[in-house]
């Protein structure tokens, strides 16, 4: 698969050791000496900051996650989905749809299995943004 500059990025799903992280990197390296605004994060980063009791660190996590042209989000079925990550989480991915920016993601699980790890009103919903708006899925 090739990118091209759009409002979908890439999601890649395979198991562990797969090569999915170096891949995304690269990609990151290239829209960088591209001149390309990134921010790089996993999804446990991504949940400390959100369920941090520390308003500060959580809105600046917030914020960063929906501002930059390109977001990349290392693991994203490794995050503890309590309710306020998955609140956050939805709004990054709801955010970003609106403003046609891509997201690129990694994970193990299936989409179905990150939608089961979810709450059942919001697993469905974040993972159709993911597949269907801000992200093309692709196995490795």
């Amino acid at each position: 698969f090739q990118w091209q500059p759009g409002p979908k990025g890439i999601s890649l799903i395979g198991e562990s050791r797969a090569g999915k992280t170096f891949i995304m990197h690269e990609l990151a390296r290239r829209i960088y000496e591209g001149g390309g605004k990134i921010k790089l994060t996993s999804g446990t980063e991504f949940a400390y900051a959100c369920g941090s009791g520390e308003a500060g660190e959580r809105r600046s996590m917030i914020d960063s996650c929906i501002s930059t042209p390109h977001l990349f989000l290392d693991d994203i079925d490794k995050m503890k989905m309590t309710d306020r990550v998955e609140s956050d989480f939805y709004h990054v991915i709801e955010q970003r749809r609106r403003a046609l920016k891509p997201a690129f993601v990694t994970l193990n699980a299936s989409g179905q299995e990150l939608e089961r790890m979810m709450s059942a009103t919001g697993g469905s919903p974040i993972v159709n943004r993911l597949r269907h708006d801000v992200c093309e899925f692709h196995a490795v």
